[in-house]
């Protein structure tokens, strides 16, 4: 049997053109019948995400669980909330208004809430309403 052998220096972005990627992606696009899971689309380019990134595991060595069909607008819209989740948590912690990282959704919730009321920025509202809907996805 002809194995291909695995670089384990192998660049981040080149791990996406790897084979076992290939297989695992196709494995992923099956289980989920070639369906965005988030908006339902099917006729448009479809996207493998990876619920989150672990530095020690290759991008083909996730399990099912970790990884979700999006379609190229829901794609896209996750991955401004993942930015958007990024402002929020450097707000938080560079701004002082916690030092440690006990925090609980209502928490968080309260915090986006006071950023927008002292403008910090319009688009953390998005937070509000949007959380739960990343919850939701990840939860199916």
């Amino acid at each position: 049997m002809n194995k291909t052998k695995i670089d384990s220096t192998a660049d981040f972005s080149a791990q996406y053109k790897h084979p076992n990627w290939q297989k695992k992606r196709l494995e992923v696009l099956e289980h989920d019948n070639y369906t965005c899971r988030r908006c339902g689309a099917t006729e448009t380019h479809l996207h493998v995400h990876h619920a989150q990134y672990f530095k020690e595991c290759k991008v083909w060595q996730y399990h099912q669980s970790q990884l979700l069909t999006l379609c190229d607008a829901c794609h896209e819209h996750i991955h401004d909330l993942i930015n958007l989740h990024k402002e929020f948590v450097n707000y938080c912690f560079f701004d002082n208004y916690r030092k440690d990282d006990s925090w609980n959704f209502e928490e968080m919730c309260e915090v986006a809430r006071r950023m927008v009321t002292e403008g910090k920025d319009s688009a953390f509202g998005k937070l509000l309403s949007v959380s739960l809907e990343i919850q939701d996805m990840e939860e199916e």
